[in-house]
């Protein structure tokens, strides 16, 4: 395989690993990881009170989204009221964004404005598909984030937005997605709206006018960081339906028995419960979080941020260290701690060094590396 078939943020994946196995062999134990994708075993315990439904039937026959019984009830659990809305699901966020892509093509879009950071895999979707992109950065300060001008909309086809601002924690103001979405419906454009960490209980998506260039993506379980059972859903206009379930086919085939649990998790209203255990089982890792952060010379968090993935910035150190395996490899071996760069999914990089933290798994052995990691780049201004 060429290099170019290979994925960048991948390939920096592979270093990060390879520095872990290393630390690994000379260590006798891997370094915490304080990116990680997944809960520790405290927080899982502290949920799982509201336990997935099982599903009669298993294993038995092809799950399909167009054959779901009750995709209205559905909607209507994730506050899409308006009845225009339709939806699609798929097993994954990912395979979400395919879909979304492959109906962009077969729309004729030609050229995107991506606002980063975004998740890793849609500049290369897009890229499958033959479709150019640009990005631009949510422009982060003291005072938080705001919207990069957007002054050359007649360039583009489409803008793709991310909700909240990705591994962040931070929601865009809901008057600000709509104000956008006006616009660039206005002038016929498309609009993709990426809510997959979106909290249900934050969802933007349900206040925007649904019309045939809109699209939004939301996968509920990801915002109480739950990877195995989930499903994703694309919401559409009712009039590219047919060719959301068309192409499912192609892209998705069926879904897993997984993905039926956790529909039926969300439509029953298990879902809300298991979120508000989840979100009380945060508090105090966040609160935590929080204190040590204030305890570090030249780091910054931002105040505003909701959920259990927060980044942490320090912004006299060039974000493009987050690129260099010399650097990441010093900073594990020094510290016993390794991230995932906030530059890795196109954060400003005007906010200098950054990566996310995921407060579901920040128990005393990742607060003690957070604390290691953080201070030793506190030293290398």
């Amino acid at each position: 395989m060429s290099s170019r078939e290979l994925i960048k943020e991948l390939q920096l994946l592979d270093e990060i690993e390879q520095i872990e196995e290393d630390y690994e062999a000379q260590f006798g134990q891997l370094p915490v990881n304080v990116s990680t994708w997944d809960p520790s075993a405290d927080v899982v315990q502290a949920s799982l009170m509201a336990t997935m439904p099982s599903v009669q039937g298993a294993g038995k026959d092809y799950i399909f989204s167009y054959i779901l019984k009750d995709n209205a009830g559905l909607r209507e659990a994730l506050g899409y009221r308006n009845p225009r809305w339709r939806s699609l699901v798929a097993h994954a966020g990912s395979a979400s964004i395919v879909m979304t892509c492959n109906w962009l093509r077969a729309s004729g879009a030609q050229k995107v404005l991506i606002l980063g950071p975004r998740y890793f895999t849609v500049p290369h979707c897009l890229q499958a598909f033959g479709i150019e992109f640009d990005t631009v950065h949510f422009v982060r300060s003291e005072l938080g984030f705001s919207l990069p001008k957007l002054d050359a909309i007649a360039e583009y086809d489409v803008v793709w937005v991310t909700n909240p601002i990705y591994g962040t924690g931070v929601y865009i103001e809901p008057a600000e997605l709509i104000d956008l979405h006006q616009r660039w419906s206005s002038k016929g454009k498309f609009f993709i709206l990426d809510e997959c960490l979106a909290s249900p209980k934050l969802y933007a998506g349900p206040s925007l006018k649904p019309n045939e260039r809109t699209a939004v993506v939301a996968a509920p379980h990801k915002s109480v960081c739950v990877n195995a059972y989930k499903f994703a859903v694309s919401l559409i206009d009712t009039s590219q339906l047919e060719h959301f379930e068309h192409w499912s086919d192609v892209w998705l085939g069926c879904l897993p028995q997984s993905s039926s649990q956790a529909i039926e998790h969300v439509r029953s209203g298990g879902f809300s419960n298991y979120q508000a255990l989840f979100d009380a089982a945060i508090e105090e890792p966040v609160a935590a979080f929080l204190k040590l952060t204030d305890q570090i010379q030249n780091a910054e968090t931002d105040a505003s941020a909701k959920g259990y993935f927060r980044s942490v910035y320090f912004p006299d150190l060039p974000a493009a260290l987050g690129l260099d395996p010399v650097f990441l490899r010093d900073a594990t071996f020094s510290t016993g701690a390794s991230f995932i760069p906030g530059i890795r999914n196109d954060l400003d990089p005007n906010a200098g060094l950054s990566f996310r933290v995921n407060l579901a798994a920040f128990g005393p052995e990742a607060r003690g590396a957070y604390l290691r990691l953080s201070r030793w780049l506190s030293s290398r201004h």
